[in-house]
Parts: C-alpha cells; sequence; structure tokens
C-alpha cells in the first residue's frame, strides 16, 4: 500500500522526531498515524477522531495498512481520550485556532507531560501563538505551506522553564541537567511546605495571596525535579 502525503502532512511528519510515542489529535483518514510508523519514524501512534465517520475511515486505513499493533485509534474528543504521559507528543492539525485553543486547555494533566506540541490552526494562527507564550511553551520550529490555494501554518512548541525557575537556579545548570540540582530543589521544596504551613494558619488576606503564589510556586519546582529526574534516570527530557 502506498502513502502519499500533502505537503502540508509532510510537513507535519518532518517536525516529528525520531522514536517519539504521538498522539494525532483529528486524524481524519490515519494518514499521518500510518506514515510516521511506516518510516519507523514514531514505535507507536494513537490516532483520534471526534466524528464517527472520519473514525472508520481511519479504521479502514489502518487496518489495509496492517499497522493495527502500532496504532491505537480512539473515537473521542480532543485530549479527553488520551491519559497523562501515554506519549511524548501531541500533534493538532487541521481546526481552528481557537479550538486548538480549547483542546489544550481542557487537558493540562496531558499538556504537562509531553516533550513537544506540533500544531498547525487553519485560521487565529496568533491565537495559539499567544497560549504557548502565556503556558510557558517555547516556540521551536515553525514552516509556511501553500497548498490548494491555502497558506497553512504549522507551529513546533517544546516546554519552556518559567523565567522565574530559570532565574532562581540558573539556566545553564538547568540546561546542562547538574546531577546536584534535585538536592537543591529538595532543600527548596521542604523550605516552602514548612512556609505554606504556616501560612495555612493565618488569617489575614495578605497570607492568603501569599498562599496561592508560593503553591504555584512548589508546583513548578515539583515539575522542574521530575523533569531532571527522568533525564539523570535514562529518561528523556
Amino acid at each position: 500500500m502506498v502513502l502519499k502525503l500533502s505537503q502540508r502532512l509532510m510537513a507535519l511528519a518532518q517536525m516529528v522526531p525520531a522514536g517519539a510515542r504521538v498522539a494525532d489529535i483529528g486524524t481524519d483518514h490515519a494518514l499521518l498515524p500510518c506514515y510516521l510508523v511506516r518510516e519507523k519514524s514514531a514505535p507507536y501512534v494513537i490516532g483520534v477522531d471526534v466524528h464517527q465517520g472520519p473514525y472508520e475511515r481511519a479504521q479502514q486505513m489502518v487496518q489495509e495498512a496492517h499497522l493495527q499493533d502500532k496504532i491505537e485509534l480512539r473515537l473521542g474528543d480532543g485530549l479527553a481520550v488520551i491519559k497523562a504521559g501515554e506519549v511524548e507528543l501531541v500533534v493538532i492539525a487541521g481546526m481552528g485556532g481557537a479550538t486548538i485553543q480549547e483542546i489544550l486547555e481542557r487537558a493540562p494533566h496531558v499538556i504537562n507531560k509531553l516533550q513537544k506540541l506540533i500544531l498547525q490552526p487553519m485560521n487565529n494562527a496568533e491565537t495559539v501563538r499567544f497560549w504557548l507564550q502565556e503556558h510557558d511553551w517555547r516556540i521551536t520550529q515553525e514552516e509556511l505551506i501553500y497548498e490548494d490555494r491555502q497558506y497553512y501554518q504549522i507551529i513546533g512548541a517544546k516546554p519552556a522553564l518559567a523565567r522565574e525557575l530559570e532565574a532562581a537556579y540558573g539556566p545553564l545548570l538547568i540546561q546542562n541537567r547538574h546531577p546536584l540540582l534535585p538536592e537543591l530543589l529538595n532543600r527548596d521544596l521542604e523550605g516552602l511546605q514548612i512556609v505554606l504551613q504556616q501560612l495555612a494558619q493565618s488569617t489575614q488576606e495578605d497570607a492568603r495571596l501569599r498562599y496561592r503564589e508560593y503553591t504555584q510556586r512548589l508546583q513548578k519546582i515539583k515539575e522542574l525535579k521530575e523533569r531532571l529526574l527522568d533525564y539523570l534516570e535514562g529518561g528523556k527530557i
């Protein structure tokens, strides 16, 4: 079976790093999942579509390509059918920018575990870029395709550390995954937990505001520690 991708789909495929587990949201005919597996770019792909017709067409395509053991198709709305940590990369293509934003906002538990996003809004690309910037994602790749009398903007993004974390722990120490950093993070986490216990006992308005602020900081430090430990233990970051 010969797979022929459009220029738009080929540009999406070329942004997928080798070895990544991928979820393709709005998979339609499952052309992208089939290509990624055939070309050994991805060992496992989940294809998701919210509509019954495209879902059934995708099933037929995967069966004809004999790739059922490496491509799993799911009928569902956006990332609602994806579990946290199940994939490392999500592709959302062929939808409006506002729809892509809604899909991302409804699934923070999935998004926070990803290593990369590849997004192709059909309109309102600025909405997607603003969302990425506001949620600590760094745009690392972009492509512009003209096909069938239409322009397609394709955006690749990776998680970026919040600026306050880079200032607190050093961008180069974080970038180089210094082995002592987890110990430093543990020390600061313990200190924050003590402060939070004290603030929780206060009835002052200022204390409640500081409690929310420190709780958010605690969560960000925990996420940074988790990423560092995954890398130091031989995982990906």
